[in-house]
């Protein structure tokens, strides 16, 4: 079966190659061969086919899980900030950043919209925001690492429970953290797991880079001299993964972060040619890419941030205590002007007219003229 798979793989064209160290360390041009070509050309010299070979797995995410927890308000419509990550309430939870950067403000007030919170600058046009907090670990203009405690999780600003609000922004604008985010929660950075290639697929994180190493004693004096990869089964619009190699017996893979947070899933087929210098080796290896999937957002779903939060620069500072220039969050609400009530008239009581037409009056009538007397009769 095996043999199967490298053969498909012969007569497919290389989706990625990178140039990779040929024999003795020599670099191979970055318009070298094409792993097909690699191949038939190992095959020529009388290559074989490896059938499994054990490979050491790590993988580092571009953005690591804050915090660990189910996921009480997904991004969208009703939540268009960020998400909301539930905490458990009888035990400290530990707040971290997730990815290495300057703190760009860590204050906040306990009493209003995200309490006490972190933003961390990440140099490249990202930011991250931890809202909620019930301790600061951190204070602005320090750098901290990936994984670093930035605080503890906690209720304070305006919130319905023990919660880390958790925000994304790319270039002042707001994206879904589920994009960066790996599958796996909680997610360790630096842990490393065997797998059988070809027998079990290596799963791969969006945004993020797996590196293997091959770790059977049998391959010790071999190096990498090709490698490809290329989606499998006809996928539509999969993620670009590279793959690279960096070592005599290690490749390096990377893939870009999804557009959306669908849950698609894209599977990869890569290819490896070793040597020895003499001997040739042609390795065949499964590849599983995953992403996250967000969830419907509804009006009865908790909300503790029903309107847009406005983003602002802060004046410059002028002493230690006013907030450092960064872009924060505007946390304070419009102070209400007394005005002063107008004074009380009374209003001057008009007689009401009358309503009824009045009658006119009848005309004098006119005296009608009294006729002569007639003169007597002699």
């Amino acid at each position: 079966m095996a043999v199967g798979l490298l053969a498909g793989l012969i007569m497919l064209p290389s989706f990625v190659l990178f140039a990779s160290p040929g024999r003795g360390g020599a670099e191979v041009p970055a318009a070298g061969r094409l792993l097909s070509n690699a191949i038939a050309n190992a095959f020529s010299q009388g290559s074989s086919i490896r059938t499994e070979t054990t490979i050491e797995v790590s993988s580092a995410s571009e953005f690591d899980w804050p915090t660990s927890g189910s996921i009480t308000s997904f991004f969208g419509l009703y939540h268009p900030t960020g998400i909301d990550i539930a905490l458990d309430g009888n035990a400290d939870s530990p707040i971290r950043a997730a990815r290495a950067g300057a703190v760009s403000f860590a204050g906040g007030d306990p009493c209003c919209e995200y309490g006490r919170y972190v933003i961390i600058d990440h140099g490249d046009g990202f930011t991250t925001l931890y809202g909620h907090l019930s301790k600061l670990s951190v204070q602005t203009g320090q750098q901290v690492a990936q994984g670093e405690v930035l605080g503890l999780g906690g209720s304070t600003g305006k919130s319905k429970g023990k919660h880390l609000h958790f925000e994304v922004l790319k270039d002042r604008a707001y994206v879904d953290p589920l994009r960066y985010l790996p599958t796996v929660q909680p997610q360790d950075r630096f842990a490393t797991w065997p797998n059988a290639c070809p027998t079990t697929p290596m799963p791969v994180e969006a945004g993020a880079t797996t590196t293997l190493r091959f770790i059977d004693d049998s391959l010790t004096k071999y190096e990498v001299d090709a490698v490809a990869i290329e989606p499998a089964g006809g996928a539509k619009d999969p993620l670009a993964v590279e793959a690279a190699s960096t070592g005599a017996l290690t490749v390096v893979l990377t893939s870009e972060a999804p557009s959306s947070a669908l849950g698609r899933g894209f599977d990869y087929n890569l290819s490896v040619h070793l040597t020895d210098g003499t001997n040739q080796l042609a390795i065949a290896c499964r590849l599983s890419l995953k992403t996250n999937r967000t969830g419907r957002n509804t009006p009865d779903v908790a909300d503790d941030h029903p309107a847009d939060p406005v983003l602002i620069p802060a004046a410059p500072a002028k002493s230690p205590t006013v907030t450092p220039t960064a872009w924060v969050k505007s946390t304070s609400t419009p102070t209400k002007t007394p005005t002063a009530k107008p004074p009380t008239v009374t209003p001057t009581k008009t007689p009401k007219p009358s309503t009824s037409t009045p009658e006119p009056a009848p005309p004098t009538p006119t005296p009608t003229p009294k006729p002569p007397t007639p003169a007597a009769t002699p």
